[in-house]
């Protein structure tokens, strides 16, 4: 794990926080799982979903920021959202697609599902933002934006 690499995405949090451009985070660790929430990682359409912004869960991985092979590093590899965001559709609200149980049974437990969207490696200036505009893009496009 490369520690300083994972400051810098606290320290990016903390800037974000204090712009107003997500709520909240917070990194915990729980026994071996070190986990980072992203609150209010990016807002949503008002009408199109029934939250107004999108939360976010993120393991991070023992190996994160390890060089992989190639110039390319390990990055965070799962992503978390709200198990009860939906979007409005045909017949009421439904899930948002790729939106499946999840690997972790706990956080299943604590209304996240997985969403099935995976990131690529991470280059040298590869930082933290690039999962929250992968997951926003990606929730928006299956929202009809």
């Amino acid at each position: 794990m490369n520690i300083d690499r994972l400051r810098w995405d606290l320290k990016l949090l903390e800037a974000l926080k204090r712009q107003g451009v997500i709520r909240d985070y917070d990194y915990s660790v729980k026994g071996v799982a070190k986990w980072l929430n992203i609150f209010g990682a990016f807002q949503l359409p008002l009408g199109k979903f029934n939250y107004p912004d999108v939360n976010l869960k993120l393991p991070i991985p023992d190996n994160i920021y390890e060089p992989s092979s190639k110039g390319r590093f390990h990055f965070y590899d799962v992503i978390l959202i709200d198990s009860k965001l939906r979007i409005r559709g045909r017949n009421g609200w439904e899930h948002i697609q790729r939106q499946i149980k999840n690997m972790y049974p706990e956080e299943e437990k604590k209304q996240w599902s997985l969403l099935c969207v995976i990131p690529h490696d991470a280059f040298e200036d590869t930082d933290l933002r690039s999962i929250i505009a992968l997951t926003q893009d990606f929730v928006l496009r299956n929202g009809g934006e």
